[in-house]
């Protein structure tokens, strides 16, 4: 009824809008009588009509998740393919407050007890402001036909146990409920905006770098923090971490240097009192090569020069250009660094150092050791990129052949 009487509102409107419907196939002949009655509105509103068929008689899982996913993803594909403005849907009043209901017994936030979007992207549900009652009072009084899912009737789903048991209840207990729902949805709202304004407060003070893919933040903003499981979410939810992951990563104030959390493309990592939230990146860990064959390499975020020379200008060496003796150079390879290296830094009197040791001194974190590449010949760390040289491969002028190196961050 209610998606039916939308339809000819549209075209009451004057809107130009298509009809679109999913047969899913469960109700047998029921679900084809439903498919033929969309056609015929379409036909009798001069409306386009896209029928798509997804037979989910015999799925097994969450079939009301799974049709949902279903036609929103068509909803999408018909936006791209044909340009369309909206998606219009038509829930009202009462969807409203099943969905607060049954938000509330998953232990929502405030963003669930807010229920149904009135805008939402692309989508719109223009009859939000209207009970069923209104709606099914228009409709007859109109003499709209339409066609009953007989789903719609049984209390097997938790939505259809509210619809038909729980809220006519509290309408006939409180004759205002909905209108009284309403209001406090709208103050929810407010509250909820000026919560997000204060949170965002919170992360812009504590913001210590913002380098494009990657933001680091001070971890006292969550132990100093009476609610730091929704500040998290507020911060963490729009980079694609699920509400479990969160809650769980900060029912505690005692991480541990490493401590990670990932989403699909984002990485969140606990280090020394602070928070890095970087983008996930696909890392080569290792090209071994000839610089006389291969004179440019690509290593993840930084790109490799090398040429040959009988010149050597010390005074153009810098932490992104150096020069080695060509007659040493074995096995060359660009490499992560790993665990156990050792290098000689200048001023240790032929001592090696522990890579880490030099990491840790530096305060690299650890995504940036992850991206730090290392220039090695054979078993030997000529340079970590960018930082620090072995003074076992630092040349003088008088060498017949030097290998020049450039390096630049391409990303």
């Amino acid at each position: 009824m209610d998606s039916t009487l939308l339809a000819h509102l549209c075209r009451k409107a004057k809107l130009d809008f298509s009809i679109c419907h999913v047969n899913y196939k469960l109700r047998g002949e029921s679900s084809d009588l439903d498919e033929s009655f969309v056609l015929q509105l379409a036909q009798e509103l001069g409306a386009e009509a896209h029928i798509k068929q997804a037979d989910l008689s015999n799925y097994k899982g969450n079939i009301q998740s799974e049709a949902r996913r279903i036609r929103y993803a068509l909803f999408i594909q018909l936006i791209a393919e044909r340009a369309y403005d909206h998606i219009m849907t038509a829930h009202h009043l009462d969807d409203v407050a099943e969905t607060f209901l049954f938000n509330v017994g998953r232990g929502t936030g405030v963003e669930g007890l807010m229920s149904i979007p009135a805008i939402n992207g692309q989508i719109i549900r223009p009859l939000l402001t209207f009970s069923k009652e209104e709606i099914t009072a228009y409709a007859k009084a109109k003499a709209i036909p339409y066609r009953k899912d007989a789903s719609n009737a049984t209390d097997k789903y938790a939505r259809n146990f509210l619809r038909h048991q729980v809220v006519p209840k509290l309408k006939e207990q409180n004759s205002h409920f909905l209108q009284g729902l309403k209001k406090s949805i709208a103050y929810l709202q407010g509250v909820d905006h000026f919560a997000k304004v204060g949170m965002s407060t919170i992360l812009k003070n504590n913001l210590i770098e913002d380098d494009e893919d990657r933001l680091v933040y001070r971890a006292e903003m969550f132990t100093q923090n009476d609610h730091p499981q929704s500040l998290a979410y507020h911060w963490l939810h729009p980079y694609g971490f699920s509400t479990g992951q969160i809650f769980n990563y900060f029912s505690t104030s005692n991480w541990v240097n490493g401590a990670q959390l990932h989403s699909d493309l984002w990485e969140l990592t606990y280090d020394r009192s602070t928070f890095i939230l970087a983008k996930i990146k696909k890392r080569t860990s290792r090209i071994i090569f000839d610089p006389k064959i291969i004179r440019k390499i690509r290593f993840n975020d930084f790109e490799f020069s090398f040429s040959f020379t009988e010149e050597f200008d010390f005074k153009k060496e810098n932490k992104y250009l150096a020069y080695f003796d060509a007659s040493r150079l074995t096995n060359l390879q660009i490499r992560q660094w790993q665990n156990g290296d050792r290098f000689q830094p200048k001023g240790m009197k032929g001592r090696s150092k522990k890579v880490k040791k030099f990491f840790s001194d530096a305060k690299f974190a650890l995504d940036q050791k992850a991206d730090t590449p290392f220039l090695v010949s054979g078993e030997e760390i000529m340079w970590i990129v960018g930082h620090r040289r072995d003074v076992r491969y630092l040349v003088k002028e008088g060498l017949s052949l030097y290998m020049r190196v450039t390096v630049e961050k391409v990303s």
